[in-house]
């Protein structure tokens, strides 16, 4: 590692040491106060989004819950399938709290246009050691840190106001250089975003809802306008029986892997409380066969991708086991063309602890393997290109600290 990358590190795992000892204490206070520890079904076990939908107005057996048993998806923390306004399957905006998952990177969003939004931050830190870069006599190491929040602005009866925001920085100590234009992989990349949502319900059961968003993604954000973005999307919830609904949305992410505005239907199919499923795009999977166990996944376009197992191990404690396929994508300042974008692809599989403390609060640690890596600067990616740099495959770690409130 050169030596201002060295002070860079530094600095960046001064501030992780400091979140670890965030998590230090709140797994004494889970350990020494279960009583307040959040239940399995707790406020941040579903990475932070929000309740996307409210309860039925009328009372029925299904909704009767016994020790144990967890609710119906929209009347617990489930996590959900990728939220609109993520991207079309690629990166996730900073800012948007419903979006990242809590091992390993980046996770499942909302159900629905948001009725009842809370008051929720989100961080997240991982570092990714020194690596080859495949074909070049360089490395590559890397630190990232992720920062997010929500906040009702207000809500009444049928509508609800929140305001999102959030700062993505990636710090990179490497000598890799792009094939085709020479250019050097950036050593610092930002994300900075600001949005506001807005849903309604009407008189006939149906939710509109929609979002638009401001920021800038480059390793110099707001530089100028070319490096400024606005995201927009649209959702519309359609009731089918008591419990399951059809899901229309539109979306639009300057910075998503497909950024043109990108349709999506699903069918939201709500069988039991312990199942619940969003058939068709964006695609999502939840099912807690008993009180110990949950298993989630999700799918959209092109290459997203997330899979993760819970285990009850305490009220308070969870193991967890997670699989990610997801990239990050930035408009750099010295681009050869004002459409190019800079990739940032990954896999990963992780495995961690997660404790839920005083109600609001969670912690997640975890290491994994990440593979499959490069990195890319076009109109749109094609793993074969000649100017992908390959990187080597390696360990990793992350921290995350969530709260809902």
């Amino acid at each position: 590692m050169s030596h201002t990358g060295g002070r860079k590190f530094h600095r960046a795992l001064s501030a992780g040491a400091i979140v670890f000892l965030a998590w230090a204490g709140l797994c004494a206070t889970a350990c020494h106060g279960q009583d307040a520890a959040a239940p399995w079904n707790g406020p941040a076990s579903d990475g932070g989004a929000s309740l996307p939908l409210p309860a039925p107005t009328s009372p029925s057996a299904g909704n009767e819950q016994s020790p144990g048993v967890a609710p119906w998806p929209w009347q617990s923390g489930l996590p959900s399938s990728p939220a609109v306004g993520t991207g079309g399957g690629g990166s996730t905006p900073a800012g948007d709290a419903a979006a990242t998952s809590d091992f390993g990177g980046r996770g499942m969003g909302g159900l629905g246009p948001d009725l009842h939004p809370r008051d929720s931050f989100r961080y997240g830190t991982s570092w990714f050691p020194t690596v080859s870069v495949h074909g070049q006599a360089a490395d590559f190491e890397m630190f990232s840190q992720d920062l997010s929040f929500s906040h009702p602005l207000w809500i009444d009866a049928a509508d609800a106001w929140s305001l999102t925001g959030g700062v993505r920085n990636r710090l990179i100590d490497s000598e890799a250089v792009l094939p085709d234009t020479g250019q050097t992989v950036p050593a610092d990349l930002w994300s900075v975003n600001l949005g506001l949502r807005y849903a309604r319900q009407f008189d006939n059961g149906w939710t509109a809802g929609g979002g638009l968003s401001v920021g800038s993604a480059s390793d110099h954000p707001f530089a100028s306008i070319r490096e400024m973005n606005v995201g927009a999307n649209a959702m519309l919830r359609v009731p089918q029986n008591e419990h399951d609904a059809w899901l229309f949305s539109l979306n639009y992410s300057p910075t998503g892997e497909l950024n043109f505005p990108l349709p999506g239907i699903a069918y939201s199919y709500n069988p039991s409380p312990q199942f619940h499923a969003n058939i068709g795009l964006p695609f999502m999977m939840s099912w807690r066969p008993n009180a110990d166990w949950q298993f989630q996944a999700s799918y959209m376009l092109l290459r997203t991708v997330h899979v993760k197992a819970q285990y009850r191990l305490a009220d308070w404690l969870r193991a967890v086991a997670a699989y990610d396929w997801s990239n990050d994508a930035y408009s750099l300042v010295d681009r050869p063309d004002v459409n190019d974008r800079f990739f940032i692809y990954d896999q990963r599989v992780s495995m961690g602890l997660e404790v839920a403390a005083m109600r609001q609060w969670t912690a997640s640690l975890s290491a994994g393997y990440i593979f499959d890596r490069y990195l890319y600067e076009g109109t749109f990616f094609s793993p074969t290109s000649s100017d992908a740099v390959n990187l080597g495959s390696g360990p990793f770690a992350a921290l995350n600290l969530g709260a809902r409130f």
